[in-house]
């Protein structure tokens, strides 16, 4: 319990005695004013609350100019704030030429090895990636080849450039924890290719809908910090103090749409 403010009451005003008199206080008295001063508390403490997620808040984006964007991709820690993250430099820095063409190369590697099948529900992740150098690139191509597989880009008419550099920003946006990482998105969109297309769910749901999955499988654990939301809720980190202040516990589940959002 925390003591936001204190008041007293004292001299209550005889209306009905001689002018200047006073009279005792009631228990109707104190009554009402217990129920002011709760809800005096109440707003009082949801200012305090705001005000500091907006220092917070404000402090984070005057750190945007800081961050180093070899740094954030190559070390994404805990101690980069998700807050930090949206809009900053790194989000929107152009994806260039030599970034697509490793993507590229990593995918006609993947094309070159006819025992490697991305359709496949045993296709296995772990040993593909061991055939780049750069492992994420081979998980980027993974990704490309999945859509491929599908249809979907030129149905929808995705050009391939505009495609990788969506797989690009999204990769950019994962951090290095140990499960929520960009693998795991990868072979979540992978699973779910086999699930629509060798499962036969494909069957009951429209195109639209197939694609829709396919990219939120890519982009539903977006700045995943290792933690759940009962650890941003527990600690009043950035994040879950914004989402108290709106009465939101889906802390997690809300910044991942929002990072999508602005990625797409």
């Amino acid at each position: 319990n925390e003591v936001l403010a204190v008041a007293q009451l004292m001299n209550k005003v005889d209306g009905n005695g001689p002018e200047g008199s006073f009279t005792a206080f009631t228990a109707k008295d104190q009554e009402t004013f217990r129920t002011f001063a709760m809800f005096a508390g109440i707003s009082i403490s949801n200012a305090h609350m705001l005000q500091f997620a907006v220092e917070a808040g404000n402090e984070l984006i005057q750190l945007n100019n800081r961050i180093d964007e070899g740094g954030l991709v190559g070390d994404q820690s805990m101690r980069v704030d998700p807050l930090r993250r949206r809009n900053s430099e790194i989000s929107k820095a152009r994806i260039g030429s030599k970034e697509r063409a490793s993507i590229l190369e990593a995918l006609a590697i993947l094309n070159s090895t006819p025992d490697i099948d991305v359709t496949s529900p045993s296709f296995d992740l772990f040993a593909v990636r061991r055939m780049s150098e750069n492992p994420s690139d081979m998980g980027c191509a993974v990704v490309l080849k999945v859509f491929q597989q599908t249809g979907f880009l030129e149905l929808f008419q995705v050009d391939t450039e505009t495609f990788i550099n969506f797989i690009c920003f999204c990769r950019r946006m994962y951090r290095k924890v140990p499960y929520h990482n960009f693998f795991h998105v990868v072979d979540a969109c992978q699973t779910i290719y086999t699930f629509l297309f060798r499962g036969g769910i494909r069957e009951y749901l429209s195109d639209l809908d197939c694609f829709t999955l396919l990219i939120t499988a890519l982009v539903h654990d977006l700045d995943h910090m290792g933690v759940n939301n009962s650890f941003h809720l527990k600690t009043d980190s950035p994040l879950g103090i914004l989402s108290s202040a709106t009465g939101n516990t889906s802390v997690l589940e809300v910044h991942h749409c929002n990072l999508a959002v602005d990625i797409l």
